[in-house]
């Protein structure tokens, strides 16, 4: 099962099941090598972007890995690195179904342990 770690208030984090559902159209299924946190991160860890962060949110969009299946569309292209734009695509995904969205399409998003 793959986890990912959400921020529910400042400096409280918890981790939560993350499913995964097949890349559909346009998106690419990475799994994560590593994954980084910037200063806006840090400043939303420390409760000082309350204002413009519902909780629970996923952190984080500096990350790497490698692409493990990609969709329908996709299979005749040469996929290298997925666009920072898909990454925050799949980081608003992940938030929207933290916080009772319906999301039909869900990525990894932290290395499975």
């Amino acid at each position: 099962m793959t986890l990912a770690v959400r921020y529910l208030s400042a400096r409280t984090l918890d981790t939560a099941p993350a499913p995964s559902a097949p890349p559909g159209p346009g998106e690419v299924e990475l799994a994560p090598a590593y994954v980084g946190i910037c200063g806006t991160d840090l400043h939303i860890f420390h409760g000082d972007m309350d204002a413009r962060v519902a909780a629970p949110a996923v952190l984080g969009h500096e990350m790497s890995g490698r692409v493990v299946r990609v969709g329908p569309d996709r299979e005749r292209q040469m996929v290298e690195r997925p666009r920072l734009r898909e990454l925050r695509r799949v980081r608003q995904k992940l938030n929207e179904h933290d916080q009772g969205g319906k999301v039909s399409r869900r990525r990894t998003v932290a290395p499975q342990q």
